[in-house]
């Protein structure tokens, strides 16, 4: 099974806060947009380089 969809399977079924963000993370981490070429990054990974 696809890992972000066990995170937010664990989240709903238990309340777990942290599996949610771990899951919105994964999934939203690191986008890329296709009609302009960019790539954004996550909340986290935009900390850590800064």
């Amino acid at each position: 099974m696809n890992p972000v969809l066990e995170l937010f399977r664990r989240a709903a079924h238990t309340d777990d806060a942290e599996a949610m963000r771990e899951g919105v993370e994964l999934m939203f981490g690191d986008m890329e947009m296709p009609q302009s070429g960019e790539r954004i990054r996550g909340r986290d990974r935009m900390r850590d380089a800064g």
